[in-house]
């Protein structure tokens, strides 16, 4: 379980690393919307190769602009975006006894990420994380320590929500593009190439039990409470790998793609929004996210 927290975490230098990704090109450029519900549970299973080691939930929200609170810490925060308006998204990473491993919340004012807040504990390794942006430099303290401050010269997120702002991008049409990771905590940053690797691929869930058969397949709430399963969705694969040698393992993820043999999940209502180019799956190296169930408001 060593490395169960690196894939959603898209920790690719340090497990330690106080991360951002800053996109070339900068802010909300040519992305056509937010791909979540009012407000949206993802529920995964991790694998260590065969072995289920732990569970993930990542609740995404819809917020409005003006004042908001981080849960975590209390403090206030202004989103200023009048379109898009802010998204809260909180995680919690378990091991099989339930024990909470990693637990983090983040404020995104647009695209970019507006605060947050992370606590890591997990195998003798404790830390938290408290970063906020002014508008020109990333400001950030590690256990409570004293805060320090990076200039940042274009739109970021926090490593932990890439995979979130990627969904807002036409991922079908062969992506690419290019983000600097920065270490924070050593003041070094390095670029992030990510690119297609597989546009038609397929994704069928994790184990159900069905009339006493075990049948791989996703559990479906939608806003007015139906629920259903589905299994054999189409996705696109998306490779994300250091830009400059040495390279190493690049991360997986597999998105839902929007039309035939896609998902997509409608929130309350039916006009309501839905969810869409949902992250289904996420390899790193010898660990595996599992998307088992998804419930939309």
């Amino acid at each position: 379980m060593r490395k169960l927290l690196v894939a959603m975490l898209v920790i690719v230098l340090a497990v330690s690393s106080a991360l951002v990704l800053v996109a070339c090109g900068g802010g909300d450029v040519d992305l056509p919307g937010r791909k979540w519900t009012n407000k949206e549970v993802l529920s995964y299973e991790m694998y260590e190769g065969e072995t289920k080691v732990g569970a993930l939930v990542i609740t995404t929200e819809r917020i409005g602009s003006g004042e908001q609170t981080l849960n975590a810490t209390g403090e206030k925060h202004v989103v200023s975006a009048s379109s898009v308006k802010g998204t809260r998204v909180t995680m919690a990473a378990s091991d099989l006894n339930g024990n909470v491993i990693m637990a983090s919340e983040s404020i995104l004012d647009g695209f970019t990420t507006l605060a947050s807040y992370k606590q890591v504990k997990y195998n003798g390794t404790e830390y938290t994380v408290k970063a906020r942006f002014d508008g020109k430099r990333y400001r950030y303290s590690v256990n409570g320590g004293e805060e320090n401050k990076m200039r940042i010269k274009a739109g970021f997120v926090d490593n932990e929500l890439l995979y979130t702002v990627l969904r807002c991008y036409a991922i079908e049409d062969s992506y690419t593009g290019t983000y600097t990771v920065v270490d924070a905590v050593a003041g070094t940053k390095e670029e992030l190439a990510i690119s297609t690797a597989n546009a038609d691929t397929r994704y069928n869930g994790t184990p159900y039990q069905v009339e006493g058969n075990t049948v791989n397949q996703i559990r479906v709430v939608t806003g007015d409470g139906t629920v259903s399963y589905v299994t054999n969705v189409k996705c696109v694969e998306l490779q994300i790998a250091k830009a400059k040698s040495p390279i190493g393992s690049p991360i997986f993820v597999s998105y839902s793609v929007e039309g035939t043999d896609g998902l997509s999940v409608l929130g309350e209502g039916s006009t309501g929004n839905s969810s869409t180019h949902i992250p289904l799956r996420i390899k790193e190296n010898n660990v595996t996210y599992k998307l088992a169930a998804i419930e939309c408001k």
